[in-house]
């Protein structure tokens, strides 16, 4: 006689490895996981936010990253860039947990976060230059605005190259650094991962957003749904 449990209920911690399985019950299928990835460099033309979509997915998919066989890269409608127009953001899915990577480089990663019930995220104030997660501290494109040092906002920023559209060096967009808060002076907060900041005014008791021109190349994140 067959064992009652479900083939789910004999698979394991979401590996693809099973224990001693009985006769008759046979591997279910794992759940893809969800990633949060650090692509190569781009100007701020990407042809607008669903070309940038694009580009995140032919980037994931040409390019080695840990964790990927687990996602669902395969499937352009997963695959979004982490960025804002000045009229809208993609925004990842709500309480999800999603897995830090880094392209070309499956040694990077493997740190997780948990979006909240509006897609936000990362929950904590942890670099992002931490081989857990990027393991990068240069300049990221994001367009987005500050949000709490805990939780990026669905807003935008306002500068987004033109809705990612100029490659320009008139037109700027807004970037975060991989290694923020770095701790020195002019350092404000863990949201400078997403949306730094530069101390302007007097006395360096004010801050001002940083933005970069769009005909410069910077790293962008690219998220696979699950």
């Amino acid at each position: 006689m067959v064992p009652t449990k479900s083939a789910a209920e004999w698979h394991t911690g979401g590996n693809s490895f099973l224990e001693n399985l009985p006769p008759g019950v046979t591997q279910a299928p794992c759940a893809n996981k969800a990633y949060f990835v650090l692509a190569n460099t781009h100007n701020g033309n990407f042809g607008g936010l669903a070309g940038a979509n694009s580009w995140c997915h032919s980037q994931l998919n040409a390019n080695s990253w840990k964790g990927k066989a687990t996602s669902s890269v395969s499937d352009p409608a997963k695959v979004k860039a982490f960025l804002c127009t000045a009229s809208s953001c993609n925004s990842l899915e709500p309480n999800t947990e999603y897995f830090y990577a880094r392209t070309q480089n499956t040694s990077v990663g493997g740190g997780s976060f948990t979006t909240n019930g509006s897609g936000r995220g990362p929950g904590d104030q942890v670099r992002w230059n931490l081989a857990s997660r990027f393991s990068y501290s240069g300049a990221i494109w994001t367009g987005r605005n500050q949000g709490t040092n805990n939780r990026w906002p669905n807003n935008n920023s306002g500068n987004g190259c033109n809705g990612w559209t100029s490659s320009s060096s008139g037109a700027q967009g807004r970037v975060g650094f991989g290694n923020e808060p770095h701790g020195g002076a002019g350092s404000y907060g863990a949201y400078e991962r997403w949306s730094d900041r530069y101390p302007c005014g007097f006395l360096w008791l004010s801050n001002c957003p940083t933005y970069r021109s769009c005909n410069n190349s910077y790293r962008v994140i690219c998220y696979v749904n699950p």
